[in-house]
């Protein structure tokens, strides 16, 4: 009995939690760990790893004293005025919109793993996925949780065969960055982005309240959620420098073309599952937001979620690298810093670690766009 109730309270939730950090992130690491160096990645890896489960047990907090069911805008107007609004409305809706840019490119490149010869995979992604983001299909996160499983063991099985001849390859890898200041700083918003997991706990939240679980343990969760996936993001990064001698391409497709056909194939086609449901679990989450919090109709916000998305891919450069760094970077990074604003709001108190974590934020934000305009 005590066994049931350890998992029904800390590894159900946990696995909720890492079934929506895992995902489009994970395919950036590689390369920025190549160029920032093995030390510098595994120290953003441990210390993002840390600082968001931070990030996501204030939230928590901030959800669990919350029962209006107001989503993220409208708490932030509520904790931090109309300012505090206007900024954690704009980075969640551009940071979720890049997001979904994101899924639409990342599904190019797995349709041209699996069939070469087929060009229009986006559109048709596209179309299903903005069918599933207006009729609002039921069961995607369930489907999710699922995949990750099997997400999990492909990173294993990736980690298998990028070191089954040995740690020769960290050889090509720089210790940390060499001449290049700014390297020091290109990890931030790529980690960021892949260990995000705000969204997901107001659905753990109504988890622990739906079971009648202890909520004391819901912060427990929350943290092995957040390891979990770091650990997944671990396996994953060093199995693919093993398996491009340590150095991975920008575009993360050259390297999954170099696995044995049969995993390429799985790896290529579970990826298009994973994107497809993710793609529709953040599109509804992003079309609620618009009705809740500003107001659209529903024909309005579901015409906004589908045609931003593919607007931005025809529209902008399609880097998956530089569009997770200013997902993550920049909104992201925005939006993590109002939440540990909102929670000293909540619990009247101001710590210097906060202050410095929003600091690494606004660092982060800064680079990404000095970078970009300078």
């Amino acid at each position: 009995m005590k066994f049931l109730k350890s998992y029904k309270e800390v590894v159900v939730p946990a696995c909720m939690l890492a079934s929506l950090i895992i995902g489009a992130g994970m395919f950036s690491l590689p390369y920025v760990t190549s160029r920032s160096g093995i030390f510098t990645g595994l120290f953003y890896l441990l210390a993002f790893a840390g600082i968001m489960s931070l990030i996501h047990v204030f939230y928590g907090e901030i959800v669990i004293a919350d029962k209006s069911g107001r989503r993220f805008a409208s708490q932030s107007r509520q904790y931090l005025g109309q300012t505090g609004f206007l900024v954690g409305a704009i980075s969640l809706v551009a940071g979720t919109t890049l997001a979904l840019t994101i899924y639409l490119i990342l599904t190019e490149g797995f349709a041209k793993l699996m069939f070469p010869g087929f060009s229009a995979s986006v559109i048709l992604f596209w179309i299903l996925g903005s069918v599933g983001v207006i009729i609002g299909i039921k069961g995607i996160a369930g489907l999710n949780n699922l995949l990750t499983l099997f997400m999990v063991l492909l990173a294993g099985i990736v980690a298998f065969f990028g070191l089954k001849n040995g740690t020769s390859f960290l050889r090509n890898v720089p210790f940390w960055p060499k001449g290049d200041i700014s390297l020091w700083l290109l990890p931030i918003g790529p980690f960021l982005f892949s260990l995000n997991g705000r969204g997901a706990i107001a659905s753990i939240e109504d988890y622990f309240e739906a079971n009648r679980l202890d909520i004391r343990k819901m912060k427990k969760a929350i943290v092995w959620g957040t390891l979990a996936a770091a650990a997944v993001y671990l396996l994953f990064a060093v199995g693919m420098l093993g398996i491009t001698a340590g150095a991975p391409a920008r575009d993360i497709m050259i390297d999954l073309a170099l696995l044995p056909d049969y995993l390429r194939f799985l790896v290529a086609g579970l990826g298009l599952i994973a994107v497809f449901t993710s793609y529709v679990f953040l599109g509804l989450e992003l079309k609620m937001v618009l009705e809740k919090d500003f107001r659209f109709r529903g024909i309005a916000a579901s015409a906004a979620v589908v045609v931003a998305p593919i607007a931005i891919y025809f529209l902008a450069n399609r880097d998956l690298v530089s569009l997770i760094s200013v997902a993550g970077g920049v909104f992201l990074g925005l939006e993590s810093a109002i939440v540990i604003l909102m929670w000293e709001k909540l619990k009247s108190k101001k710590l210097w670690l906060n202050r410095m974590i929003v600091f690494v934020f606004i660092v982060g934000a800064l680079y990404e766009v000095l970078k970009r305009t300078i």
